[in-house]
C-alpha cells in the first residue's frame, strides 16, 4: 500500500532567469509525480518557469520600500502558511549570509518542519554566514544540507564538520527540453555557444571573447553566440567591437526557450570561475550537443568524460580553451561521436532516477 505523499514547501527567490530556478521548477514535478502536495514559494513577484502545485507568491506582498515593517509581514505571512498547511518538508533555495536572520528562522519559522537547505554554488559563502562553531549548530538541526554535485557535499563536510550532508544530481526533462529543442529558429550559419548571467563576472565572456578572437573560429565563418543578459554586456559588446569581432559575436539575451541554441550549435561552450553543477552542460548534452569546458569547482569534472561526450580542460587555461576550439571544429570525427554520446551520458538525471533518490531521502 503506497504511503500519503509529503507536503512540502520549495522557497526560492523567483522562478525565473537562473539554473537553480529552473531545477526548482522540475522538483515541483517530481513531487507532484510522486504523489506529494507542494508548494511553490517565491520571495519576488517573478514566475516565468513552469512548475507543479500551487504557487505562494511572497513578492505581491513586497512594497517599493521593502522596510523592515514590510518584511516582516512577509516573514510572519510565510510562517503562518506553513502553520496552516501543516508543511513537513522545506527546500530552502535561498542565499543565507546573515546568521541572525537565519536563527530567527531556523527558530521561529521552521522548528515544526524538516528542514532541507539546499546548496548550488561551491560558493559556500552564499550559503552559509561563516565557518564556525555556531554555523555549524544551527546547520546541523537541519533534516539534510542537499547538494547538487558530489564536490561541494564533500567540501561541506570537510570545512563544517558536518554529518548530515547529501548528493542528489540535477534532474533533467528530457522530454521537455526534446519538444522545446524542436522549434524553429533564424540561426542559419555555423556557431558555438555559450549562456548565463552577465550581471556578474562568472561566466568569464569577456576571456571567452577574447580566446575566441585569437582562435580559428572567425576566420572560418563560426560565430559565436552568447544567451543572456546583465549590466555587463555592454562591456562585452566594446570588448568585440575593440577586437574587431563583431560581425561574429552574437549577443542574444536572455532566452525563455534556449534549447533551440543548443541543439542547433557546433557546441557549447563553459568557462566559469565557479559553478555548482552546471544546467547549461547539462541541457546541451540533453540536445545531443558536445560541450568544451574547462574544469572549475565544481561540477564539469563530474559530468564531462573527456572526449565521449566533449572536452575537460584545465582548469582557467585559456590557451587550452583556444587549441580545444580550434581541434574540436577540426575534428568532426570526435565531434560527432561525442554528440551521439551526448544524451546517453546523462540519463542518471532523468526525472525518475533524480525522483527515486528524492524519494529515498525524504522516507
Amino acid at each position: 500500500m503506497q504511503q500519503p505523499g509529503h507536503k512540502i514547501a520549495i522557497l526560492i527567490e523567483s522562478l525565473g532567469k537562473g539554473g537553480a530556478e529552473r531545477s526548482a521548477g522540475l522538483l515541483s514535478k517530481i513531487f507532484d509525480e510522486l504523489g506529494h502536495k507542494v508548494y511553490l514559494v517565491t520571495i519576488t513577484d517573478v514566475v516565468e518557469y513552469s512548475y507543479s502545485g500551487q504557487l505562494v507568491n511572497l513578492g505581491l506582498l513586497k512594497n517599493k520600500n521593502n522596510d523592515a515593517f514590510n518584511k516582516l509581514k512577509r516573514f510572519n505571512h510565510f510562517a503562518a502558511f506553513l502553520k496552516r498547511e501543516q508543511i513537513d518538508f522545506v527546500l530552502d533555495f535561498r542565499f543565507r549570509k546573515n546568521y541572525f536572520k537565519e536563527w530567527l528562522l531556523a527558530n521561529y519559522v521552521y522548528p515544526k518542519v524538516k528542514l532541507i537547505y539546499m546548496v548550488r554554488s561551491y560558493r559556500l559563502d552564499y550559503y552559509f554566514p561563516s565557518a564556525n562553531e555556531k554555523t555549524k549548530k544551527l546547520f546541523a538541526k537541519a533534516y539534510t544540507i542537499n547538494c547538487v554535485s558530489r564536490g561541494i557535499m564533500e567540501r561541506i563536510q570537510t570545512d563544517f564538520d558536518l554529518k548530515n550532508v547529501s548528493f542528489i544530481k540535477n534532474p533533467v526533462d528530457f522530454d521537455h527540453i526534446e519538444a522545446l529543442a524542436a522549434k524553429a529558429t533564424n540561426n542559419k550559419e555555423q556557431y558555438i555557444v555559450a549562456a548565463g548571467r552577465m550581471s556578474v563576472d562568472v561566466k568569464q565572456f569577456d576571456k571567452l571573447i577574447e580566446t575566441y578572437a585569437k582562435s580559428d573560429l572567425p576566420q572560418k565563418g563560426i560565430a559565436l553566440k552568447l544567451l543572456g543578459d546583465g549590466k555587463l554586456m555592454a562591456d562585452y559588446k566594446k570588448l568585440a567591437a575593440a577586437l574587431n569581432i563583431q560581425e561574429w559575436v552574437h549577443f542574444e539575451g536572455f532566452q525563455e526557450n534556449p534549447f533551440p541554441y543548443f541543439k542547433n550549435a557546433l557546441f557549447t561552450v563553459l568557462c566559469s570561475k565557479f559553478e555548482g553543477s552546471p544546467r547549461v552542460l547539462l541541457e546541451s548534452l540533453a540536445c545531443g550537443t558536445p560541450v568544451v569546458a574547462m574544469d572549475c569547482p565544481t561540477g564539469p569534472r563530474e559530468l564531462i568524460i573527456h572526449e565521449k561526450n566533449g572536452l575537460l580542460l584545465p582548469k582557467n587555461d585559456f590557451n587550452a580553451l583556444k587549441t580545444a576550439l580550434n581541434d574540436f571544429i577540426k575534428n568532426n570525427e570526435l565531434r560527432n561521436a561525442c554528440a551521439a554520446n551526448a544524451k546517453m551520458s546523462i540519463q542518471n538525471h532523468s526525472l525518475e532516477e533524480v525522483g527515486k533518490a528524492w524519494q529515498k531521502l525524504l522516507n
